[in-house]
């Protein structure tokens, strides 16, 4: 009778507990019965059968419960996964508001050829951290993914040396902090509508051969950022694939082809029968590209032959072919001016993510303002010119704090870069 007694105390404590009558004179039990069939119909949607090695349908999503987020995690098994081979894995991480999901993943493979994890985040949500904080949650990061590829291992037949981490928004600057350190090694990394901070004193990863996808959209804040991340991990030895996606803000494009190539020679395809499929798309570009008459549309698909994945793949011949095509090109003047305001517009964003002081920061910006003034009929001029609104802010900020400095009678410092923080928005599409 007394836990009775402790129970009915419980509920009349709770508002509008079946029984109990609100102010209005109506019963609670109008408020309580929609918010449990709502919350039991959210729990069958979401519902999945839990991983369980010894009754494995290929083409089915399970659930496995991790500890550290206190959460189950989707894991999805390809329609061809076979106990006896061992299978690649995409580790997926979702976007600011976003839940661990397998669907973006699951669509550029065609529901084949690799395992897909999705990942949750040790704490959600953005955060202000100091770096000593940042560079401590970041290792406990990597310790929950190491673990979690070990408790996998269990579970599933994994190829190991083909394990590739993804993420669209927030999870793609959790992706790009694992490839800044080059830990945990793993076989590629795709990172959407994010990119690389500029962290000038970091020591550079060792990324030799690795394959990076960096993808954003035209006229997202981030855009800029996935340039950045383009030349530093070029510079860091990886083979890195741009793509911008036409006309779109801070969304994905799973169509874009190059996405979808990269995914085909990267992670579907390998050994001859890559090799024969870059043969043919070459043989087929080549021969439309020497359809082309006027001479800059002719070296731009060039270039975008030059700058596809498949081209690492296709061959010897195919790629002197297109270097006899390109180079005679070069010297139209349409192309020349092309080519410098692409230079200048590349040297800009270095100097801007290698900026160590104020001045170098006012250096990148000078070097956009020309670019934009000398080559306002290029793309590149015209890009050039967005970038320099940008930067122009970012120094009219640091310009500012320098002087509430002196003002206060404190010493302004000398070497230490103005903090730009990278745009990161809710994503539309996941």
């Amino acid at each position: 009778m007394k836990k009775l007694r402790n129970r009915s105390n419980i509920f009349r404590g709770l508002r509008g507990w079946p029984g109990r009558r609100d102010r209005t004179g109506k019963c609670g039990l109008h408020l309580l019965l929609p918010g449990l069939l709502l919350c039991l119909g959210a729990h069958a949607g979401e519902a999945r059968p839990r991983l369980d090695p010894k009754k494995l349908l290929p083409g089915t999503e399970y659930a496995i419960y991790w500890p550290p987020v206190s959460a189950e995690l989707p894991v999805y098994i390809p329609q061809d996964y076979q106990p006896s081979h061992p299978c690649p894995l995409v580790v997926f991480y979702h976007g600011l508001d976003g839940t661990p999901s397998t669907g973006l993943i699951r669509k550029l493979l065609r529901g084949k050829t690799a395992i897909v994890l999705g990942m949750e985040y040790l704490e959600r949500g953005l955060g202000k951290r100091t770096a000593a904080q940042r560079a401590a949650y970041q290792a406990r990061e990597r310790r929950q993914l190491e673990g979690i590829l070990r408790s996998l291992n269990r579970l599933v037949a994994l190829d190991h040396d083909r394990v590739y981490l993804a993420g669209v928004s927030k999870g793609g600057w959790q992706v790009s902090f694992f490839a800044d350190r080059g830990s945990p090694r793993v076989a590629g990394y795709l990172i959407f509508l994010a990119g690389h901070f500029p962290s000038p004193r970091a020591p550079q990863p060792k990324l030799d051969g690795i394959p990076i996808y960096v993808g954003s959209g035209e006229n997202d804040g981030a855009n800029p950022y996935g340039r950045m991340a383009c030349q530093y991990y070029k510079r860091c030895g990886a083979e890195v694939t741009w793509e911008e996606y036409a006309g779109k803000e801070h969304e994905m494009d799973p169509e874009a082809p190059r996405l979808q190539a990269w995914v085909e020679v990267e992670i579907v395809l390998a050994g001859e029968e890559r090799r024969r499929m870059c043969r043919e798309w070459a043989v087929q570009c080549l021969r439309e590209l020497k359809t082309v008459k006027d001479s800059l549309p002719c070296f731009l698909r060039a270039e975008a032959m030059l700058e596809d994945p498949r081209y690492h793949y296709c061959g010897r011949q195919s790629r002197k072919e297109l270097r006899a095509l390109a180079e005679p090109l070069q010297k139209k003047r349409s192309v020349r001016n092309y080519l410098r305001a692409k230079t200048l517009f590349n040297k800009a964003l270095w100097q801007e993510q290698d900026a160590r002081s104020l001045q170098d920061l006012q250096d990148a910006l000078a070097l956009f303002e020309e670019a934009a003034s000398r080559y306002p009929q290029t793309i590149y001029g015209r890009r050039a010119g967005r970038e320099a609104k940008r930067v122009r802010s970012n120094v009219e900020q640091a310009v500012a704090r320098v002087k509430e400095r002196e003002e206060e009678g404190e010493e302004a410092p000398r070497s230490r870069r103005p903090r730009v923080a990278p745009p990161i928005r809710v994503i539309r599409h996941h």
